[in-house]
């Protein structure tokens, strides 16, 4: 199975990964309550990229975890991707 329609285009390549996809495992990961999302769209309001992460305290500091970044081909190498990190790193 796969997340079809479910999640954003992006989520589609796990499908063709050296890793796969584990619905199961996946489906949790996202759907953690801890789990937030920036989302990008283009002019018509679609989806064409996301970063998945979460706020998380490790040794007594506070650290924003980053699970991914993920780019329809249509808007990679515009600066995109890194316009997300930038933003995660505020």
């Amino acid at each position: 199975m796969g997340p079809g329609g479910c999640f954003p285009p992006p989520l589609r390549r796990y499908e063709q990964s050296e890793w796969g996809w584990k619905d199961r495992e996946k489906r949790e990961e996202l759907t953690d309550d801890r789990a937030w999302y920036l989302l990008a769209r283009d002019g018509s309001s679609e989806p064409v990229a996301f970063s998945h992460f979460r706020f998380d305290v490790e040794c007594g500091d506070e650290v924003l975890y980053c699970y991914e970044v993920q780019l329809e081909s249509k808007v990679r190498r515009k600066g995109l991707g890194k316009f997300l990190i930038q933003i995660l790193q505020l």
